[in-house]
């Protein structure tokens, strides 16, 4: 068999001893008389002999304790083999001249030697790293890049569809003030409750009468009751969650043109609605009409807001003029003009800012206002793209008063800088069926906008 040299990684192949001639018994075990010893240079080994016989240290050749222009003799290297017989060429490792010592790998053994550390691995070149870091850095832009564009087109795409039954399209559509229910009134006579978060139907309330259709829709600052108007002038009140139908109002007259409007006043204790003939406080415990607001002239009502503090309430006129009347007295105190000249155009939807310092309305000449209330003044005026034969349909201010939604009867929503005089639409979200939009209401929070459309659907949209 054979083994590594010790200190000088040659492979040595032990020579077995000589049989002794016949008759001769074999020596016993244990250390040679010193007069049969060979040469110390032939026989020492590190772990074999003792300290006291061990070689010169000069005589012993080690990679790292002698020069490389003094490599060991072939004697010095070999051990535990007679003199007279050498190690072959092939026994060593390496055939090495005398005159080349050998490299440090080939002297190398796991217990005599220091741990001589792998060749490190070839680097690459720098060209070669920068190009893989370059072709890295363009996958992480091409994903960014990709993920921007989805981020864009999703803001454009509804986050639900909600769907309501029958063939009419739903003409109203109101968040609860707790932000967990969506109202959405259709024009075959129902009321459909959806929950926001789980985007699951909750129940339909039904319109008593057979040939009504739910025109508009609010809830009380609660969250209890929700109340419906129709296109025959019937208010309808339904305790929540029950869905229990408490109450039917209706006032003289107000069947023309049906219920255009509905808001509670804050506390709940009273209803404003609107009718074409003007507008109409209730009290809703009693289910008592408080008040009738006639607008100056007999005007044409379009259609109506209350203040959040329900002081004041906003008439808009078929002549283009908005009528500011005291809640308590029904005394107009202020007269908003749009100043449009078209004989034709009409102002069909109104709403209060939050903190009721502005007013917005849109006209069905696609056009929309913006007012300032303390002072009167016309702030801003702008004309959505494109013409429609319907207008902008739907007005709604964000929580925050900073965003105004329109919609329109081309199938789109425009959000505009309300803070920024309506300088420019921050979004466009059209309808996936190219319907009208109808309504527009904001989610307590402003996170959440819904749209209804003629085509029997109601959207929810990221706002915010």
């Amino acid at each position: 068999m054979s083994r590594e040299s010790g200190d000088h990684g040659l492979r040595r192949r032990r020579t077995p001893a000589a049989q002794p001639p016949p008759g001769e018994g074999v020596s016993p075990p244990g250390p040679t008389p010193a007069s049969e010893e060979p040469p110390a240079e032939d026989l020492w080994h590190p772990r074999r002999t003792p300290a006291s016989q061990q070689p010169p240290a000069e005589d012993l050749w080690h990679p790292v304790r002698a020069p490389a222009t003094q490599p060991p003799a072939a004697e010095d290297l070999w051990h535990a083999v007679p003199a007279t017989q050498p190690p072959a060429a092939e026994d060593l490792r390496h055939a090495v001249p005398a005159t080349q010592p050998p490299a440090a790998e080939d002297l190398w053994h796991p217990r005599r030697t220091p741990a001589v550390p792998p060749a490190p691995r070839p680097r690459r070149p720098r060209r070669r790293r920068f190009l893989a870091a370059a072709a890295a850095a363009a996958v992480v832009l091409v994903v960014v890049a990709t993920l921007v564009v989805v981020e864009s087109r999703g803001a454009e795409s509804p986050l639900a569809r909600l769907p309501v039954s029958g063939i009419g399209g739903v003409s109203a559509v109101a968040f609860s003030p707790n932000g967990q229910t969506l109202a959405a009134g259709d024009d075959d006579g129902s009321v459909f409750l959806w929950d926001v978060r789980a985007r699951r139907f909750l129940a339909a309330l039904t319109d008593p009468s057979v040939e009504g259709s739910i025109s508009a829709v609010a809830f009380s600052p609660d969250n209890q009751i929700v109340a419906a108007g129709d296109n025959l002038g019937y208010i309808y009140l339904w305790s929540l969650p029950a869905g229990r139908r408490i109450a039917s109002l209706a006032a003289a007259g107000t069947s023309t043109g049906g219920v255009l409007s509905l808001a509670f006043g804050p506390g709940g204790s009273t209803l404003a609605s609107a009718s074409n003939l003007g507008g109409y406080l209730w009290s809703v415990p009693t289910h008592h009409l408080i008040r009738t607001l006639t607008p100056p002239g007999g005007a044409i009502v379009g259609a109506m807001a209350l203040s959040m503090d329900g002081r004041m309430v906003a008439v808009a006129c078929s002549n283009n003029s908005i009528y500011l009347m005291n809640a308590a007295t029904g005394q107009v105190t202020a007269t908003l003009s749009s100043h449009d000249t078209n004989p034709d155009a009409s102002l069909t939807s109104v709403a209060f800012s939050p903190d009721g310092q502005a007013l917005a309305a849109g006209g069905s000449d696609n056009t929309a206002f913006l007012w300032d209330v303390t002072t009167g003044r016309l702030i801003a005026t702008v004309s959505e793209p494109g013409v429609s034969s319907a207008g902008v349909l739907s007005v709604a201010f964000s929580p925050d008063g900073q965003t105004l939604a329109t919609g329109d009867g081309n199938g789109n929503t425009y959000l505009w800088d309300a803070a920024g005089s309506l300088s420019g639409s921050r979004a466009t979200l059209t309808d996936p069926d190219g319907k009208w939009v109808n309504s527009v209401a904001f989610s307590p929070d402003g996170k959440t906008l819904a749209t209804g459309d003629s085509n029997n659907a109601a959207f929810l949209w990221a706002a915010g």
